[in-house]
């Protein structure tokens, strides 16, 4: 059952979400697709199996492990989806025009552990770390890639999960929510305790720019109608340089950059946000928010901010920055077309 296991100081791997297999398999369910070489891909024993998770606070995924019968010749298809805004049903958000998968990947390299009974736990790495937000829901896809026609890849049972599986067969005309939910895991960093939020839209740092504030955490109200979230992984060490910095909840597909400074203030209007990190500024590298509306920089912070940044910007130990995240937001509520996350300081150590 989801268990959230917050990242040590030394910025570890863990496994942030773990639903276990159940004994023997428990029900296996169909999630595979025929690739046709001629390219029509429609077949009635076409199958998708999707599995949901929520985290407590945000996290980064590098890395996913599952449990089934053996792989495919052609490997698999992951797909992470957002829920369906639409309804209170749990559901992945792929019915409206413009919906589907915010994150797909291709994998026919992994490592596949037998398990017994005609089982075996498979794990890839990600092409990419995937940045998603705590107490939001979301949904893992499987998607077994068959050569041959009418060939099954089967995901087996977990030993609990939240809310089941969402399940749909093409020869079944129709999508079925299943009592059982599938066996799989999680593996990247938690939120870690490195630095100190600070700078929300919540009124406490001053009052948002046009009336647009939000819950205690976050920055002020995007178009996305939630305010922009920095996050911490890792360590404060400068040594380890393994911090990281985590934005999520901005607009997708958006430009945006994190910027510090050694100022911090109580924060001024700034676009469709509240800034409060000021004084002789320095940037990371431009990012793209992407189909998730997340950004990550880091590790090696250290590194590069004696690589680039002027000397009084270098993150040594015993200096205190602070970090934002600077993004655009053309649909913004006050019309300024930008907007700042929440902010974190991070006093540095050896």
């Amino acid at each position: 059952l989801a268990l959230l296991s917050l990242a040590a100081s030394s910025g570890a791997q863990v496994n942030v979400y773990n639903q276990p297999m159940a004994a023997n398999g428990g029900v296996l369910r169909p999630s595979q697709m025929w690739i046709d070489p001629g390219g029509a891909n429609d077949l009635d024993s076409d199958a998708q199996a999707w599995a949901d998770f929520e985290f407590s606070q945000d996290a980064v995924i590098t890395h996913v492990r599952w449990w089934g019968e053996a792989a495919p010749a052609l490997g698999f298809e992951l797909q992470f989806f957002h829920q369906d805004p639409g309804t209170i049903a749990v559901q992945p958000d792929m019915f409206a025009a413009g919906t589907g998968s915010f994150r797909t990947e291709m994998h026919t390299t992994f490592v596949q552990t037998p398990v017994g009974n005609n089982l075996y736990q498979i794990d890839v790495d990600l092409s990419a770390p995937l940045v998603l937000m705590g107490n939001t829901r979301y949904f893992l896809s499987v998607l077994g890639q068959q050569p041959i026609p009418f060939a099954y890849w089967q995901w087996a049972q977990a030993t609990s999960g939240p809310h089941g599986t969402f399940w749909w067969q093409r020869g079944l005309h129709s999508y079925h929510h299943l009592y059982d939910s599938r066996a799989f895991a999680l593996v990247g960093y938690a939120q870690s305790t490195a630095g100190t939020a600070f700078c929300f839209g919540d009124g406490s740092a001053g009052p948002c720019p046009c009336g647009n504030s939000g819950p205690s955490g976050r920055g002020c109200i995007n178009s996305r109608n939630v305010g922009a979230l920095l996050s911490t992984l890792g360590s404060t060490s400068v040594s380890a340089d393994d911090l990281q910095l985590a934005t999520s909840a901005m607009p997708t597909n958006q430009s945006c950059m994190t910027f510090t400074s050694p100022s911090s203030v109580h924060g001024w209007p700034f676009g469709d946000g509240r800034r409060c990190v000021t004084g002789q500024i320095s940037r990371l590298q431009v990012r793209n928010s992407g189909l998730d509306g997340t950004a990550l920089y880091g590790p090696g912070l250290v590194s590069y901010a004696s690589a680039n940044f002027i000397g009084a910007n270098h993150l040594v130990a015993g200096a205190t920055f602070g970090f934002q995240t600077w993004y655009r937001d053309p649909a913004g509520p006050c019309g300024a077309s930008t907007n700042v996350s929440s902010g974190v300081q991070v006093t540095f150590t050896p």
